[in-house]
């Protein structure tokens, strides 16, 4: 769910392309251009991302409360994001500069917005980028959990998503992301897809790495000290002795699968 709700002052909203030019696909339930009240919120939420609504709030919603604590980062963020949406100019615009923040948090924040808008260069980048300048493990998983699923369940916004990992990764490495993040990568059993999956902890390119790993552990019961045997941010020479453990533990037959990896590898309609 994703929301704008104006607190001091009215906030006028018109939907543009970049440069200001008319929306080619302006948001259902939503004029080009409308007026927000103090108390009005406009709002998106996951299972219909083309489209959103209005509505008059009968009470403002804790986060709003000063009382309510937030972490420093969260609050510097939403200030970002809210004076970006305040500013003179183009939206759209603010937001890619906000995208490219040196912040970690504000980049999170306007990525997030603009994949919402069907603008997912940022994304791909923020989720293809390594700490630090990237995201940590945890982070990176809660942010990609919030995106691209919302992303790939619809047609259109899959058909953007897709193009711009085609576009920004090499060679096939685009296919590979995009069936790593539909959970559609082909195999015929499951010892198929742990071969392969492995194979792609030691590949150069990051984004291939994180999904293959966090598949990995979906399908496999694993320790917590066996979740600390390889990280996507090591040097190659120490992903590589990472892998090496996960292909021993797979050879010697040492992997329990979850009861769900063992009744299908994949499925028709991934994730």
């Amino acid at each position: 769910m994703a929301r704008i709700l104006p607190l001091e002052q009215p906030l006028e909203w018109l939907q543009t392309q970049a440069g200001g030019l008319a929306a080619a696909r302006p948001l259902r339930g939503l004029d080009e251009k409308a007026s927000l009240a103090v108390g009005e919120q406009l709002l998106w939420v996951a299972d219909n991302p083309l489209a959103a609504s209005r509505e008059t709030l009968e009470r403002l919603p804790d986060w709003v409360n000063p009382q309510v604590a937030f972490e420093d980062y969260e609050k510097a963020a939403c200030e970002a994001l809210a004076s970006t949406v305040e500013a003179d100019g183009p939206l759209y615009k603010a937001l890619l500069e906000l995208a490219d923040h040196s912040r970690i948090e504000n980049r999170m924040i306007a990525t997030e917005t603009l994949a919402l808008l069907g603008e997912y260069d940022p994304l791909v980048a923020l989720l293809s980028e390594l700490p630090p300048e990237g995201l940590g493990r945890r982070r990176w998983e809660a942010f990609e959990a919030k995106t691209v699923p919302l992303a790939l369940a619809d047609e259109s916004l899959a058909r953007l998503l897709e193009q711009v990992l085609r576009e920004r990764l090499p060679q096939d490495r685009g296919e590979i992301a995009i069936k790593l993040a539909r959970r559609t990568l082909p195999a015929e059993s499951l010892a198929g897809l742990t071969s392969q999956l492995i194979t792609l902890l030691e590949d150069e390119q990051p984004l291939l790495r994180r999904y293959a790993i966090q598949w990995l552990e979906e399908l496999y019961d694993l320790s917590d000290s066996d979740r600390l045997r390889y990280r996507v941010d090591w040097p190659a020479q120490e992903r590589k002795e990472g892998a090496d453990w996960w292909r021993n533990r797979f050879e010697k037959e040492r992997l329990t699968p979850r009861t769900a990896g063992m009744q299908s590898p994949t499925s028709e309609n991934g994730r």
